[in-house]
Parts: structure tokens; sequence; C-alpha cells
């Protein structure tokens, strides 16, 4: 119940940033992009959620789908927040070849034969003391590729906010 809870509270958070960003007066790129950051997370958190508070497999899976999805919007958009903010500029080809991939990724991981052959397969079961839906999968090479790239985009852009 307290997992649920927390994740619940991380379902809000998000949600009450979307809020305050649109209420603000001041409608910049930069606040757009956050806007749209902030989506990608209550997204990915309302998947997570999904996952742990299913009671059958088919549910999970649409959770980890949902959390796929919104881990994609999330770093795509942190990004072109953080490059907007830092007024910093990207050949637009490099920003749309990235967003192609992206689309190709999460509908690879969303169609099911695609994602059993490229992701490989997924094995859900119920923790009993947290009384919760978790979920077993050994990351594919694609998978490792992928959150590197982010992890080393995110790394480049705090490297360069800590220099300047």
């Amino acid at each position: 119940m307290l997992v649920t809870v927390i994740q619940l509270i991380a379902v809000l958070i998000p949600l009450a940033g979307l809020i305050a960003l649109l209420q603000g007066k001041h409608r910049s790129n930069s606040a757009f992009l956050l806007m749209l950051t902030t989506v990608g997370c209550l997204i990915l958190n309302c998947g997570y959620l999904m996952l742990i508070t299913a009671t059958d497999a088919a549910t999970a899976m649409l959770g980890i789908k949902a959390e796929v999805l919104g881990n994609s919007v999330f770093f795509f958009f942190f990004v072109l927040f953080l490059l907007s903010y830092l007024k910093l500029h990207v050949p637009r080809s490099l920003l749309y070849g990235w967003a192609a991939l992206e689309i190709i990724y999460v509908t690879a991981f969303w169609v099911d034969s695609l994602r059993e052959s490229l992701f490989g397969g997924f094995g859900f079961y119920n923790h009993d003391k947290l009384n919760i839906m978790l979920a077993h999968n050994e990351h594919s090479e694609l998978y490792m590729t992928h959150t590197a790239f982010l992890a080393l985009l995110i790394a480049g852009c705090t490297c360069y906010l800590i220099v300047l």
C-alpha cells in the first residue's frame, strides 16, 4: 500500500507542475518544452502506477508500454528544453533524426512481435510483502544502448551547465 501511495504522489507532482505551467502568463519556447517534459514524466509515472497496481499480465504490460513512451517523451523534450534554456543550437536534422529513432523505438516496443524479438520477453509476478506487481526482463542490447545514449545526453548537458 505504501508503494502505491508514493507512486500516486509521483503522479500528482508532475500533474501539479503541468497545471502551474498551463496557468503561467509567459509562454516562452522553454516553458512549452518544459510542459511537454512534464507530460512525459506524467505518462511515465502513470505507466509505473499501472504496472504496480495491475492484477494481470496484460495490464502490467500496458503499464510498461506507457513507461517506455513516457521515458522517450520525457528525455526528448527535456534535452530540447535544456538546449533552448541554454540557447544552444543543434542542427534540426539531428533533432529530427533522434525524434524518428525514438518513434521507431517506442513503436517497436509497443508491437508485441517486435518487442519479443528486439527486447526479449517479460515475466510478471506479485511481490507478496509489498502487494504490488513487478516485471522481470533481461535487458537487451537495444535497451542498454538506448539507455546509455540518453544517459550520455543528460550527462553532457549537465557538464555543460557546470562549466557555465
